[in-house]
């Protein structure tokens, strides 16, 4: 049996690259599934440890001189004086843990030879708040200790030249890309040669199926969501900046069938809701709503996702209550808003056992908010004072608020000033395309985290991965039908996890997939229900006419199709995920899964 190498890697940083401290997180799990059977890693993050409040941080630490490798991530900060028992030698005081950390490391590999130490600077431009004046004074304060930090170690200033190299990156995903190519190398140097090339995969995902067909990847599905770093940390950044003018609102524009609301919902919000990714807050709620959630009321579906499960803790209160007070009164209901954020903080900081009590906010993701263009029960009025109350919670200083809305009815914007005015500055996000880079990722790592794998034709060298990505990547609209194509191999892989050339063909590639299905559940079906699919999609599609027309879906309860060869039709459709069912006010309801379904 081939000898198994244990790897134990540091992660050291100051608290303004939580972000990247995550995708680090990230970079790690896909590796150890990568290399498994062949190599243990072992990350070491401080806030996965049981830190003990009678000790300080570094006491409770293992060291980076105990670890193999020791990657250290810079922005803006150094980070918090260590107490005046942790000297140098020579009695002088570090002035961070950050600094404690790194000349460890570097003493370590000295004596040693390890860590190996890699360090990774952030040289984005930091945002900052200049109506508080002690936080702004702090921020130069540290900017100024990490310039002193950066030009002892890695500048020599007589000679004008670097004496120690470090990795310089401008944005999330560039960090996530440089550092699992560096951490690839640094394990497979470090593993025998009798280890092999390549070992069987394992999973990491095991909740089955890691795509999604065409369904909406949503906020638990954020360990297989992959290919859009770039796009998550450009809002983020957006997000970021908006807050510093006083607008915590970011519009999400975009084609659809573009990943709008999965990239908002598996990517955006899991983020954005990290203790720390947001400088200064260390805890969060969220709610994720769509305006044809409840139907009749846009008030009352955003008052019942305000307090489902993850968001607000108001026990006194109903959804038609807080619908009321959000209708009738935003500033009312932003006073219960502040006070269940505060009582939340308040419940964090006794846990912790005291302490400096955390900054508690509200993240709100209004998914699809075309639906209030769209859905025929939205008056005018109903859309003026809905955006009146997204106005007040995103200037409120508690409240983020992230929207998408698809680009072929943005059009319809502009008859909101309010609206208009609310995404100012940084506050529209065009959603481009991804990259043919993206879509690799987007096919390969799900498939890894999910211990699959492609099969590669022997006589060809065709990989069925890059078949995939190369059809996507050509024609930007058949995004959606990646995932559903994905979906189908999957169902059709083999015993041994793989997912086969053959299955592909037989599907008729990316394009031909959905409308091979769509075909073939449609001509199964008896001939007088087939005859029912005209009426099943009048109350399944709006059809608007206007500057441009617009094409969509919409909600129809199931007990609207009375007529037995529709309910047929629908139930074998929804049998065949190419309709979806969910409550709409206690009552069944269905739709087209996606819109992809009405062009293909």
């Amino acid at each position: 049996m081939a000898e198994v190498r244990k790897l134990t890697f540091f992660i050291s940083s100051p608290g303004d690259v939580y972000e990247e401290r995550t995708l680090a997180q990230r970079v790690m799990d896909r590796l150890q599934s990568e290399f498994a059977g062949r190599a243990v890693l072992e990350p070491v993050f401080w806030e996965h440890e049981p830190l003990l409040a009678t000790d300080t941080f570094q006491t409770q630490i293992s060291k980076p001189s105990d670890s193999d490798v020791m990657v250290a991530i810079l922005w803006s900060r150094l980070g918090t004086r260590l107490p005046k028992d942790f000297t140098r030698e020579d009695g002088s005081r570090y002035d961070s843990g950050t600094e404690f950390e790194f000349e460890d490391a570097v003493r370590g590999f000295q004596e040693t030879g390890k860590p190996q130490l890699l360090v990774y600077r952030k040289m984005a431009k930091a945002s900052v708040q200049l109506d508080d004046e002690d936080a702004l004074m702090d921020r130069i304060e540290q900017k100024k200790k990490l310039d002193k930090f950066i030009n002892r170690w890695f500048h020599d200033t007589e000679e004008g030249t670097l004496k120690a190299a470090f990795h310089p990156f401008e944005s999330a995903s560039e960090f996530e890309l440089v550092l699992e190519r560096h951490l690839r190398k640094v394990i497979q140097k470090a593993l025998p040669e009798s280890a092999g090339a390549e070992a069987a995969a394992t999973a990491v995902w095991k909740k089955g199926s890691p795509f999604r067909g065409l369904q909406t990847f949503d906020f638990e599905h954020a360990p297989i969501f992959f290919g859009r770093t770039k796009a998550i940390g450009d809002v983020l950044d957006a997000l970021r900046r908006q807050a510093t003018e006083g607008r915590a609102f970011v519009l999400m524009l975009g084609m659809s069938g573009g990943g709008k609301s999965s990239l908002a919902r598996a990517g955006v919000m899991p983020m954005l809701t990290q203790p720390g990714v947001i400088e200064g807050v260390g805890m969060w709620r969220r709610a994720i709503y769509r305006p044809s959630d409840v139907r009749g009321d846009l008030f009352l579906g955003l008052a019942t996702a305000l307090l489902k499960e993850h968001g607000l803790r108001l026990p006194d209160m109903t959804p038609e209550e807080m619908g009321e007070v959000l209708k009738q009164s935003p500033t009312a209901a932003l006073a219960l808003i502040k006070t269940s954020l505060a009582q939340d903080a308040t419940d964090l900081a006794q846990k912790g056992q005291g302490g400096k009590t955390p900054t508690a906010r509200l993240a709100l993701l209004v998914d699809q908010m075309e639906e209030i263009f769209t859905q025929d029960w939205v008056t005018d009025k109903d859309r003026e004072k809905f955006i009146e109350c997204l106005d007040k919670l995103a200037r409120s200083g508690r409240v983020w608020v992230v929207s998408t809305f698809r680009s072929d009815l943005y059009p319809r914007c502009t008859k909101l000033p309010k609206l208009v005015e609310l995404k100012e500055g940084s506050g529209q996000y065009d959603l481009m395309p991804p990259t043919a880079t993206e879509i690799g990722q987007m096919v390969r790592l799900p498939t890894r985290a999910a211990g699959l794998r492609f099969e590669e034709d022997p006589s060809s060298n065709e990989r069925l991965d890059d078949m995939l990505r190369d059809a996507a990547a050509a024609r930007p609209e058949l995004l959606p039908l990646l995932q559903f194509t994905l979906q189908e191999l999957y169902d059709r892989r083999r015993d041994d996890g793989t997912l086969t050339l053959e299955a592909y063909h037989e599907l008729g590639g990316v394009e031909g997939s959905l409308a091979k299905r769509a075909e073939n559940v449609f001509e199964e079906l008896p001939r007088e229900v087939q005859q029912a699919l005209p009426k099943v999609l009048e109350k399944l599609v709006h059809v608007r006419s206007g500057a441009q027309e617009a094409i969509g879906r919409r909600r129809a309860h199931l007990e609207d199709f009375d007529n037995p060869e529709q309910k047929q039709l629908v139930e074998a459709f929804i049998e065949a995920r190419l309709f979806v069912t969910e409550l709409d006010e206690d009552v069944a309801a269905v739709m087209v899964t996606h819109e992809a379904l009405l062009w293909h």
